[in-house]
């Protein structure tokens, strides 16, 4: 596992620079959010398109994989909601905590697996990430947003507004881009793909800093059982549904490493966004957030080992 760690090490170094850069005001609050706009709309648009554009997939099964990650989340998605009431009962939890909660455990952090992959599994690794990223968004979207419709205090969107976010998702706007370049067998002119090689460059550091600018430490002495028991089961029950589902299908090599490798990031900064426009508990999903992501640095090395292990990549 050291040669791992060694791997995720300038991940979690720039993780926390960025805490620093917010901490000591270097980059005001104010600036963070442009930020993570440019990310979010320009930069992993840019590495998303080329890394599918240019990526052989022969061989690869895709659509099982994609399957098998939907299938795993649909199961959290059940798990959470099934046990509910006696989760809510033992972890003290109201409606909307319990939103926020179910976030925790079942999104995913885009920005940290798609910084992660490539560094663990190369150019062909950030390519099946994208693909999964196109797969689980708008699944992931439309549970949250029902949950925080059904269980938190605020109004939640219109379904015609549901399926409106999710057609201009840059995520699932740019794997579809590089999903037809690929198939079609256009591909990408050299300068066209060189410019978004140089652009994607930028793309994994920002979304490192933008997650350490997040982190509220001071905050974590608040932190309640919720915070414990979502950060146990995202960063270390998920991965073993993510196996469970590849090895179902018959979804081995590469591509199961990517799947369960996913399943073991922490949950989705936007989470929070989310929870404070719907009603949630927005200050609960900062505290999972936090946890998560200081965990993961544990977590994610072990993940990472047993998913080469059990995948035959070793």
């Amino acid at each position: 596992m050291s040669q791992t760690i060694i791997v995720l090490l300038p991940v979690f170094l720039t993780i926390a620079i960025g805490w620093v850069l917010k901490q000591t005001g270097l980059v005001r609050d104010e600036h963070w959010a442009s930020v993570e706009h440019v990310a979010y709309y320009v930069l992993f648009p840019a590495i998303v398109t080329k890394s599918i554009a240019v990526a052989d997939f022969d061989g690869v099964p895709v659509a099982r994989m994609a399957l098998a990650m939907i299938l795993a989340i649909l199961v959290m998605f059940a798990l959470a909601l099934v046990l509910r009431r006696p989760l809510q009962a033992a972890l003290s939890m109201d409606g909307p905590a319990f939103s926020s909660f179910f976030q925790g455990v079942t999104r995913w952090h885009t920005f940290l697996a798609l910084a992660i992959m490539p560094l663990v599994f190369g150019p062909q690794g950030i390519a099946l990430a994208a693909l999964a990223a196109a797969a689980m968004i708008p699944l992931l979207n439309v549970g949250a947003v029902s949950v925080l419709s059904v269980y938190a205090a605020g109004t939640g969107p219109s379904v015609k507004g549901v399926l409106k976010s999710l057609a201009v998702n840059p995520f699932v706007l740019s794997s579809a881009a590089g999903i037809i370049l690929n198939l079609t067998g256009i591909g990408l002119a050299v300068p066209v793909e060189q410019s978004l090689e140089l652009i994607g460059r930028a793309a994994l550091g920002v979304a490192l800093l933008s997650a350490g600018a997040g982190l509220e430490l001071a905050k974590l002495r608040h932190a309640g059982a919720a915070v414990g028991v979502a950060t146990i089961v995202k960063l270390l029950l998920m991965p073993v549904f993510m196996w469970a589902w590849t090895w179902v299908l018959g979804v081995d090599g590469l591509p199961q490493a990517v799947a369960i490798v996913s399943g073991g990031v922490p949950s989705a900064a936007a989470s929070y966004i989310l929870a404070r426009k719907m009603g949630g508990d927005a200050g609960l999903v900062a505290l999972i957030l936090t946890a998560q992501t200081l965990a993961a640095a544990v977590t994610l090395p072990l993940v990472i080992k047993i998913a080469r292990q059990v995948s035959g990549l070793n």
